[in-house]
């Protein structure tokens, strides 16, 4: 299940911060020396890759078409309706396959009705069109209309006699995987033990379709945030499918690419890596390298290499997918838009925000136009774009587009569900980059309790509520709430994740920030070193997170005087980040601003009015001239020309500074007193 989102601040003091952005992009992380902010915990909006499409359950239930056929060559009265029932059934499959779900239902509800008609509504061949129905229901995120069609299935079974058999438990499994769908985790667990006990009693525990039931419990199981146990049941169904279908089955690859998604999410890429390339090996040598399946691997591979920060390999890999689905499906494909969500995120991590816009307003049309104005894949879609609109400060839409994917999820999945919390999670980012700190809890809180009940105590994604919430505490100054926060989301993080994941440095990195607001700089620079080192062992030395520790480590130095150690590690900062991304992003412009700070206290007014210009001159061109990144900008170029005695350069920047807040902020702003001040 995707899980998806967050944002920024300020110093307690009141000075302005560079803004971390939403959405899973390292944008902005690395803060101005004199006034380091804390940067959101995303672990929403990156946990989950893709998995391969579950099986299909009409797969496993003794289909009505062999049934039909049988009727049709005997001659029997009504084979006209039969034949027309088969044809409609067939071709809303394909359909199905082909991701045409509006012109596929249809066909399946004709298909459905002529079965009725030929048979009654009672009888076992009428359960398959129903199935096949349900699926459709499903896939269209209509829930509400495939659950009683799954139920009505299981009805026919008991009347029939059929309750136990490998039929019925196929029905339970979808059952259990629309459970999953709609986040009830405790009902999808219950479907998925009965049909893992029936066919474990009827077919034997080395059976394919065990396997297809162990990779639907591996999947609830890592939604809970259980990967061990997701792990040994991927592990399990894979050991029944090479045994019984051979090492190069195409269902082995499934349950590769699969147990390479929990790994994933542990940031074991080397591991994840090894098995996607196996799988894409194996569906190459059944199908080619043109079959969807294929396509989904190299989307997957290109997420890998997104969070490991090969960025130039990532856009290859999602390129190479996206034309194979193309070819594959058409252009309007729900999968289609879906890996231009992906590359959209891509373009915003590198900081190209136009192109990135360009990415996630296709991937939205595509949806609306495939599945739906109301479907929860246009809730995502409206979820990223939303995202970069709160980076681009275009606040007004960005609140408009969160609104609107909180209402399709609450529709459609229940105002308990995960996705709910993050579409709250979403809205109290935003309202916490407009410092309406209490709105901004309200939501927080909401979102904590959703994920208390529905994904437990001990949740990594509760873990990074936690954490956005603690932010919202240390930046009204209340540092004694936002402490246990930021150590409680820490505790649960090493304890779900374990302690060499990268997400425990983000967390940490928070808590620096915190500690050495509180003049506990021994214990801030403890716990970047810590974080410093799990991102160098895990993503390695040239990563842009490692940048963004390394901003912050010499932030503690310039904060404790110690000039000498701040400015290599915030040259190797500026290294790292104009190699990932090119030397006009914004991650490069905050390292360049930093050093420009440090050379002023140092007293080195031209080598900090250079760099600063530069600095300024990248965000304009990114954020545009009104942001209030370019307004952080030019207040802090102000101070430095007020030191060089350049009296009225200062005062214009100042005076400019203050009109974009004003304009972007609102008058009231915390940071409009700031400039004021300046």
């Amino acid at each position: 299940m995707a899980r998806h989102h967050h944002h920024s601040q300020e110093n307690a003091e009141g000075g302005a911060s560079w803004r971390p952005v939403s959405g899973g992009s390292s944008c902005g992380i690395a803060i101005p020396s004199a006034c380091r902010a804390f940067a959101p915990s995303i672990w929403p909006q990156t946990k989950n890759p893709r998995r391969l499409r579950p099986d299909l359950s009409f797969v496993c239930r003794v289909g009505m078409t062999t049934v039909f056929l049988v009727v049709i060559q005997s001659g029997a009265k009504g084979q006209d309706d039969a034949g027309g029932a088969v044809s409609a059934y067939r071709r809303s499959v394909e359909l199905y396959e082909q991701g045409k779900y509006d012109s596929a239902i249809p066909l399946a509800e004709r298909a459905l009705r002529m079965t009725e008609a030929r048979f009654g509504p009672e009888h076992p061949d009428v359960a398959a069109t129903l199935t096949n129905l349900a699926n459709l229901y499903r896939q269209k995120g209509e829930y509400a209309r495939a659950e009683p069609l799954y139920l009505r299935v299981l009805r026919i079974d008991q009347e029939t006699g059929q309750s136990g058999t490998a039929q019925s438990a196929a029905t339970l499994n979808s059952l259990g995987n629309l459970y999953m769908a709609m986040g009830e985790y405790a009902r999808a667990d219950v479907r998925y033990g009965q049909a893992l006990r029936i066919w474990e009693s009827t077919l034997g525990p080395e059976h394919p379709n065990v396997a297809m039931v162990l990779n639907g419990l591996a999947n609830l199981f890592s939604d809970r945030g259980e990967d061990v146990r997701a792990e040994q049941l991927h592990k399990r169904a894979l050991a029944i499918r090479e045994k019984a279908l051979g090492p190069g089955h195409q269902l082995v690859a499934q349950s590769l690419h699969n147990l390479a998604s929990i790994y994933i999410e542990r940031a074991d890429y080397a591991r994840a890596e090894e098995l996607l390339v196996r799988a894409r090996g194996i569906l190459e040598k059944s199908f080619g390298p043109e079959h969807p399946e294929v396509g989904q691997i190299l989307h997957n591979l290109g997420t890998l290499y997104r969070l490991r920060g090969d960025y130039q390999r990532a856009e290859q890999l999602f390129e190479q997918s996206l034309g194979i689905l193309q070819r594959a499906h058409g252009p309007t494909n729900p999968v289609v838009a879906e890996v231009l969500g992906s590359i959209g995120l891509l373009h915003q991590t590198r900081g190209n925000f136009q192109r990135a816009r360009l990415s996630f307003e296709q991937s939205l049309r595509l949806a609306e136009e495939a599945l739906g104005p109301e479907h929860p894949t246009v809730a995502d879609a409206l979820e990223r774009l939303a995202g970069l609109d709160t980076l681009t400060w275009n606040h007004s839409r960005a609140e408009l587009l969160y609104e609107r994917s909180r209402r399709i999820r609450e529709a459609k999945l229940g105002p308990r569900h995960p996705l709910v919390a993050n579409s709250l999670e979403g809205l109290a980012g935003l309202c916490r980059e407009k410092a309406d700190y209490a709105r901004a809890e309200t939501l927080y809180l909401q979102a904590l309790r959703i994920r208390e009940h529905m994904q437990g105590s001990r949740h990594p994604d509760l873990a990074a509520t936690l954490d956005n919430l603690a932010i919202v505490y240390a930046n009204k100054g209340d540092f004694g709430r936002a402490k246990p926060l930021f150590e409680r989301a820490l505790d649960i993080q090493e304890k779900t994740l374990g302690l060499k994941h990268p997400g425990l440095a983000k967390t940490m990195s928070n808590l620096a920030a915190l500690c050495q607001e509180m003049g506990e700089y021994q214990r801030a620079e403890d716990l970047l070193m810590r974080g410093l080192e799990i991102q160098e062992e895990v993503l390695g030395p040239e990563h842009p997170e490692v940048a963004a520790s390394l901003n912050n480590l010499a932030s503690v130095a310039y904060a404790k005087g110690d000039y000498v150690r701040a400015e290599p590690l915030y040259q190797r900062a500026l290294r790292i980040g104009e190699k990932a991304f090119g030397s006009e992003h914004p991650d490069v412009a905050a390292t360049l601003s930093n050093l420009a700070m440090l050379y002023y206290s140092k007293g080195d007014y031209a080598h900090a009015e250079e760099l600063m210009i530069r600095s300024l001159r990248i965000v304009e061109k990114e954020f545009g001239p009104d942001h209030p990144v370019v307004a952080n900008g030019l207040r802090l170029a102000a101070w430095l020309y007020s030191e060089t005695e350049h009296v009225t350069r200062a005062e214009a920047m100042l005076n400019e500074a203050l009109r974009i807040q004003v304009k972007a902020l609102g008058p009231e702003h915390r940071d409009i007193a700031a400039t004021l001040r300046g």
